[in-house]
């Protein structure tokens, strides 16, 4: 299991934990290195990919903070609250709303934090009278159900379409499909560049 706690002690499983949507709070390293390194659906997400990500949506985050007496030896700043968890909403804050990226560190699993920030979550002012709240999960439907979530039913009509740059799989069929609708003349190449007004400036592909 990789280390999320970037060189500090994590609080221990009585720290005090409050949930806040303040965005100065947020500890992008720890939440990097958790998505990237331990969820299967943001694995190797880029730095910058995650930097835009949460600068366009509504975030949450749970911050521990050890009780009176608990590392007294590291002195007060070792007392300080530290990131624990991570919640992010993508929404427009009127009709819809999608739950992404929820995530407790494995030190700190078991002690209800996931619980509150998914009510965190659905408490917070902008995301009231939502007409569609959405999220996906493999491993997490029992807790969701306890707060209204249930699943889309037998006739799913939502549909999707995969980012061309969300897995290398993907990036080399983007770039497939991209090749045929590009002219003839570059796709086959029998033309010099400069031979086919459209193919200027068009890298190689």
């Amino acid at each position: 299991m990789n280390d999320l706690s970037h060189g500090h002690k994590m609080p221990p499983a009585n720290a005090i934990v409050e949930i806040s949507s303040d965005p100065a709070r947020l500890d992008i390293p720890f939440i990097h290195l958790a998505l990237s390194t331990q969820t299967h659906w943001a694995k190797d997400i880029p730095r910058d990919t995650l930097m835009r990500a949460i600068s366009h949506s509504l975030c949450f985050g749970a911050y521990a903070t050890p009780v009176d007496g608990d590392d007294a030896s590291e002195g007060p700043e070792g007392r300080a609250a530290r990131q624990v968890g991570f919640a992010r909403v993508i929404t427009d804050r009127a009709t819809f709303a999608y739950l992404a990226d929820v995530f407790v560190d494995p030190s700190m699993r078991g002690l209800g934090i996931g619980k509150r920030l998914c009510e965190s979550v659905l408490a917070h002012p902008a995301l009231q009278r939502l007409r569609r709240f959405l999220l996906a999960t493999t491993d997490a439907s029992g807790l969701y159900a306890r707060y209204g979530f249930e699943p889309l039913g037998p006739v799913n009509k939502m549909m999707r379409s995969i980012g061309p740059t969300s897995t290398p799989a993907n990036r080399r069929r983007h770039d497939r499909r991209a090749r045929r609708h590009l002219p003839a003349c570059v796709r086959r190449r029998r033309y010099r560049r400069r031979a086919c007004p459209l193919a200027r400036g068009v890298s190689r592909i």
